[in-house]
């Protein structure tokens, strides 16, 4: 049996007493040095910390910030509780929580802790795990007619095409500001697919254009090249050199060596400057003005055009979204 502080030293320290086998919980007003203690103490049957965990709580304590000069208000009370269990062999320790208690002690936090004792020590591997949160389910939560994935996966894609940050943290506040478009992509991204299936595999990709097109003012822009692809499937029909042109250069420069991510720029470069094309000739007449070693060149790409339009913030764009897919 490992040695640890005495029930006095812990009552002494924090105010209650971790070794207890009721079942009990409360709240201790938690600082760098009563964290340092339960880290120092308790904390010798966990999985070894990781880095990028920490800089996520931290990412998320800044962002909740509301006083700029106090970290400490950024500290979201979620009702997760740091919770002791006694193993006969390791001692009591706490079972999660040590990410947390590392920020507090390096940020220099006070706050707010809830703690929970007499916790069993099967829990680490006989409980069930809640199920994750996701910004599908974030999303499904806060509106409550539903949320479909296709609409989550395009609102994603336009998100992230803008250059902005899109996780569980922000996904409620993009959709408020993209529903409409969204929605309204979902539609006619859907009857488009069903009538040309080639194309199925890029739905969220096609969803999101449509969507980001809407919201620049050029929609009308992104129906007319869609129309032309259905036609461009539809061999009874006339075909257009711009629709012609896209498949062309989709189909010979997506090979085996690409990868998913390359694949998936290339679709939002070509239907991009496909609708550059169609601007500047509404006939679909001419071929799109694009080069194999260019569309994954983002300096080059947010140049001009609709691509640079769909842009939140086109000069700094490659330092907000240094991945465009996923």
């Amino acid at each position: 049996m490992i040695k640890q502080p005495s029930v006095e030293e812990c009552l002494e320290m924090l105010g209650f007493n971790p070794y207890d086998t009721v079942y009990d919980f409360g709240v201790v007003k938690m600082d760098k040095i009563k964290a340092k203690f339960v880290l120092d103490n308790f904390n010798y049957n966990n999985r070894k910390i990781n880095l990028n965990q920490r800089v996520t709580i931290r990412k998320n304590i800044e962002v909740n910030m509301t006083d700029k000069n106090d970290m400490s208000t950024g500290w979201i009370k979620n009702g997760e509780a740091m919770s002791f269990a006694t193993d006969p062999d390791r001692g009591t320790n706490i079972t999660d929580f040590q990410h947390r208690l590392e920020e507090i002690v390096y940020n220099d936090l006070k706050v707010d802790v809830g703690w929970a004792t007499g916790v069993e020590s099967r829990s680490f591997t006989k409980a069930a795990p809640a199920k994750s949160r996701t910004p599908l389910s974030e999303l499904e939560r806060e509106f409550k007619g539903g949320v479909a994935k296709i609409q989550e996966s395009a609102l994603s894609q336009l998100v992230k095409r803008r250059g902005l940050e899109y996780n569980i943290q922000t996904t409620v506040e993009h959709y408020k500001i993209y529903k409409t478009v969204v929605d309204s992509a979902v539609i006619d991204g859907t009857a488009f697919l069903k009538n040309a299936g080639k194309w199925t595999s890029w739905s969220n990709k096609f969803i999101a254009w449509i969507a980001a097109m809407d919201y620049i003012g050029k929609k009308d822009v992104a129906l007319s090249l869609l129309k032309m692809l259905e036609d461009e499937v539809d061999n009874t029909k006339l075909t257009t050199t711009t629709a012609k042109d896209l498949i062309d250069k989709f189909c010979s420069w997506s090979g085996q060596w690409m990868s998913n991510t390359d694949r998936s720029n290339l679709v939002w470069c070509l239907l991009c400057r496909a609708a550059d094309t169609l601007i500047k000739e509404p006939s679909g007449k001419l071929q799109i003005d694009l080069k194999q070693e260019k569309f994954n060149d983002k300096e080059y790409m947010k140049l001009k055009g609709v691509f640079r339009d769909i842009m939140f913030d086109p000069n700094n764009y490659l330092q907000q979204t240094t991945k465009l897919a996923a």
